[in-house]
């Protein structure tokens, strides 16, 4: 089976590496011509021509950028480019072709955007005629490592789950294409597959993208109060205090580490963009999420940003 990566930045390349370093044929393409040039340099097979992708596979990978505006809202405009030129394409295509969305985005984007673009831009209806899985990243399901002559050695790790999202047909098992598809790519990984509706995958992988920073800013929290009570006279071992509750196996490891505001282009927007989907579809705010920004604010301020 062939595989095509839209968008072949770093989540797209890292999933593509992946894919080869299990066997499979890839097809990366990116618009950005650089992207291209450095992926052949690598001896990696790309493209630019959406043509080549859309005729020479049958299932494509999409991790496009969903940016966030100055307001935390995502911008889905990158999201809109691919349904609607892969779906004028799709629409000469006989094959059925089996799209899987990785990009970060707020329930009811797969279905409310990239479907419906598809559908209009190429006359097709969902399900019959092409397919659309929701599969989020999570990065660290995949590791980099780099050998003494600098080529890239991919390896899964164990993160704890793979979540689709699928239609109601997929799920009510009238279509069994996605799942089966998507379980073959997966395979020999050791990793539990979770099957939901799209608007619960993507609320799952914005939640997911929002735990670690709470833990992270707990933490900071934590560090904050024992600063004020050194004070006060009263110290505290606040590096033995936080790797004491994190060695919980309930918790884990994640959030263990503090002094410095979390950082990153994945927390740093998602975060705001959880915050500004519940105001917008709620009216109110997270309270959790709120002051966790908070508190991170406060640390960038006051210590910097982790690197």
């Amino acid at each position: 089976m062939k595989i095509s990566i839209i968008g072949s930045g770093q989540v797209g390349e890292r999933v593509g590496r992946t894919f080869l370093y299990k066997g499979f044929d890839v097809l990366f393409y990116d618009v950005k011509d650089d992207v291209i040039k450095r992926l052949k340099r690598d001896g990696l097979n790309a493209t630019n021509d959406p043509g080549v992708v859309i005729n020479s596979t049958n299932t494509s990978f999409i991790s496009v950028p969903t940016p966030i505006d100055d307001d935390g809202r995502y911008d889905y405009s990158y999201i809109r480019s691919v349904a609607n030129t892969f779906g004028k394409l799709l629409k000469a295509k006989d094959d059925y072709h089996l799209f899987i969305l990785k990009s970060t985005v707020t329930p009811g984007t797969t279905e409310d955007i990239f479907i419906k673009e598809l559908e209009k831009a190429s006359g097709k209806k969902l399900d019959s005629e092409f397919g659309v899985v929701y599969n989020p990243e999570f990065l660290t399901v995949i590791e980099r490592t780099w050998t003494s002559d600098e080529k890239f050695k991919i390896t899964p790790e164990k993160e704890g789950r793979i979540v689709i999202g699928l239609s109601e047909r997929v799920l009510k098992g009238d279509d069994k294409r996605p799942i089966d598809i998507i379980k073959e790519f997966y395979s020999g990984i050791n990793l539990p597959i979770l099957t939901t509706d799209y608007k619960t995958a993507e609320f799952t992988k914005l939640a997911a993208n929002n735990r670690l920073p709470l833990a992270i800013s707990y933490s900071n929290e934590l560090f904050l109060f024992s600063q004020l009570l050194k004070e006060r006279g009263i110290n505290i071992d606040i590096d033995f205090a936080i790797k004491a509750v994190h060695a919980d196996p309930r918790i884990g490891p994640y959030g263990s580490v503090f002094g410095k505001a979390w950082g990153g282009p994945c927390f740093t927007k998602d975060t705001k963009a959880f915050e500004r989907y519940f105001i917008d579809t709620l009216g109110n705010s997270p309270k959790l999420v709120s002051n966790l920004i908070k508190i991170n604010e406060e640390m960038k301020e006051k210590y910097g940003v982790r690197e």
